[in-house]
């Protein structure tokens, strides 16, 4: 008679072997799907663990990864933390480990430190029988009874750190279990290695794009200082023909636009080449920076002050009608009269003739050519105040000369 008890155990064995087969896939397939990037290494670790206690029979699993300080407990799972976070919706706790939270081993100390010491998996059948098991003061386990396995996770000929499985009941884990540990682990130091290079990349990646940051804010900063220096003027700090050109012209626009007063003025110092020729291009240049000192203090906030070159400086004047600008001129003259210098110990006085053209019925001229025009007219009108004696001002189409004006006699 044919018995069926052999059968039924040998169809039993299949079924389980398939099972584990199956499971040994899902955990693996599960595994290479599980994302690295913008992830750090111990939630990675705890992803692998997961997976890990989810698919096969164990309780609690952990990892220790090499470090400065020895095998570190990088990170662990079980199933009180899978249970605890369905029902609460909490976090999976961070250390979980059999052999202590935050426990650290030496190479050769405990079953841990063995399995990174020979490169080879240690299994514990029983830890309260095995002289090698090693649990640190905090562990949950401390030579009780139950099944261990300590596995080394390799990549690159590298020892990383090493793999933690346990259950609580001895001789739990089977030899397809141990491969299997060995498998797992092994996709497990590619995972990390992959993982640490793309964290190398990305904090490259970083590191660089922040060096580039910085030499674009630099480069900016530069370019900022070169437009400011390129319309500066270099001896009297104040703005140059560059600068003064399309500022006045947008000036004159607005002016124009809304109807406006605007007025313009060209100031010269008078007989500066004598004083050149008598006292020496430095004292000349001392001049021509009190001179911008004056002007500055003279002049209004948006006004537009600058200098045409040589002696010959130029305001564009804003809100500016013929009185105005008739105050203006005849105080910034008083002012330059009025300063004193000494050459060779004797008190120097100079002088300065302007010339204003205001916009009046100007604003009928083509709007291109209009600076142009008023330019024009306020140099004629300058050339009229050198001709009348300096130290004096002529508006064009009026002659208006300071009644306290008087030429420098040289």
């Amino acid at each position: 008679m044919l018995k069926v008890e052999p059968l039924v155990e040998s169809l039993r064995e299949g079924n389980q072997r398939e099972i584990q087969l199956i499971d040994s896939l899902s955990a693996l397939t599960a595994l290479v799907g599980l994302p690295i990037d913008g992830r750090d290494e111990a939630a990675l670790v705890r992803g692998m663990l997961r997976i890990l206690l989810e698919n096969q029979p164990i309780e609690r699993c952990s990892v220790f990864l090499a470090g400065e300080r020895g095998l570190v407990n990088a990170g662990g799972v079980d199933w009180h933390d899978i249970i605890h976070e369905q029902i609460s919706g909490a976090a999976e706790s961070i250390g979980a480990s059999p052999l202590g939270e935050g426990a650290v081993f030496q190479s050769g100390e405990g079953l841990v430190g063995e399995a990174a010491r020979t490169g080879q998996l240690q299994h514990a059948r029983n830890c309260a029988e095995d002289p090698r098991f090693k649990a640190k003061p905090e562990a949950r386990v401390n030579n009780a009874s139950g099944s261990l396995i300590c596995v080394p996770i390799h990549a690159l000929g590298t020892t990383l750190g090493v793999l933690s499985l346990y259950h609580s009941r001895p001789d739990q884990f089977s030899l397809p279990l141990e491969r299997f540990s060995h498998l797992f682990a092994s996709f497990m130091g590619q995972i990390l290695i992959s993982a640490r290079h793309v964290q190398r990349l990305e904090d490259a990646i970083q590191q660089r794009t922040q060096q580039l940051e910085q030499a674009l804010h630099r480069t900016a900063e530069l370019k900022d200082q070169f437009e400011q220096l390129s319309t500066i003027d270099e001896l009297t700090q104040l703005h140059n023909r560059r600068f003064f050109f399309p500022q006045a012209e947008a000036a004159l626009s607005r002016a124009v636009r809304y109807g406006r007063d605007f007025a313009l003025v060209i100031l010269d110092l008078d007989h500066f080449k004598y004083i050149n020729d008598r006292c020496g291009h430095a004292f000349g240049d001392r001049i021509l920076q009190d001179i911008a000192r004056i002007l500055e203090q003279q002049t209004r906030v948006g006004d537009v002050l600058a200098r045409l070159g040589g002696e010959e400086f130029v305001i564009a004047l804003p809100e500016t009608g013929i009185d105005g600008v008739r105050i203006l001129t005849e105080r910034m003259l008083a002012a330059i009269r009025t300063h004193v210098l000494e050459a060779d110990g004797a008190p120097l006085h100079v002088s300065a003739s302007a010339g204003i053209g205001v916009l009046g019925t100007l604003h009928l001229e083509p709007r291109e050519t209009l600076l142009d025009r008023l330019l024009n007219c306020a140099d004629q009108a300058l050339y009229a105040s050198k001709d009348a004696g300096r130290d004096c001002y002529r508006i064009f189409g009026i002659d208006a000369i300071s009644p306290d004006s008087a030429p420098l006699q040289s």
